[in-house]
């Protein structure tokens, strides 16, 4: 059994920079910063992350994830992992972390595991945690540069319409363009 995925280290930066959220709405002065930044955050929050429209990771992250107990294999709540660290706490209450020679990190058709190797086998944990065992995984495309081209035209246009909107009132609903631009990356945990 495990808890539910919290985000412990944030992405170093929004999948869209300021300037060109600026440069693809025209504009040319400094007065909306603030305001610029916070919808360049709401639109990514939006998106971003297990609890995002994407359920997926743009920028590197770190979550982590905490177990109850030993599995054969533990499928990882979010896809695009590509590093992962095991730790627990033993039946002394001390913290001590899996030598990553003894697991791996596999990408699958469903997402991403962690993967045993004949190797390893089951420290016993303490009995006095709900969940004695982490996995702290990174996930993400990288660095802003490195997200899809569609997904920060996604961040945009949502950003766009909330820095809109703030004049019009709208109506709030999400427009179809951004539907349309995610639709290839979203993932849905099978």
């Amino acid at each position: 059994m495990s808890s539910r995925a919290v985000r412990i280290a944030d992405p170093v930066e929004l999948p869209v920079s300021r300037d060109e959220f600026k440069g693809h709405m025209s504009i040319d002065f400094d007065d909306d910063d603030a305001l610029l930044d916070m919808y360049l955050q709401a639109a990514t929050d939006h998106l971003d992350g297990l609890s995002g429209l994407l359920g997926r990771c743009m920028v590197t992250q770190t979550w982590r994830v905490s177990f109850s107990d030993w599995a054969d294999a533990v499928e990882l709540p979010l896809p695009d992992v590509s590093d992962a660290v095991l730790t627990y706490v033993d039946t002394d209450g001390e913290q001590a972390t899996v030598a990553d020679s003894l697991y791996s990190v596999v990408a699958t058709s469903d997402g991403t595991r962690i993967q045993y190797a004949d190797e390893f086998t089951r420290p016993s944990v303490i009995s006095d945690l709900a969940y004695p065992i982490a996995i702290d995984l990174t996930a993400g495309y990288g660095l802003a540069i490195s997200v899809p081209s569609a997904l920060k035209v996604a961040v945009m246009a949502q950003a766009a319409r909330l820095y809109h909107e703030r004049l019009t009132g709208g109506d709030g609903r999400e427009i179809a363009a951004v539907r349309d631009l995610i639709a290839p990356y979203r993932w849905h945990r099978i």
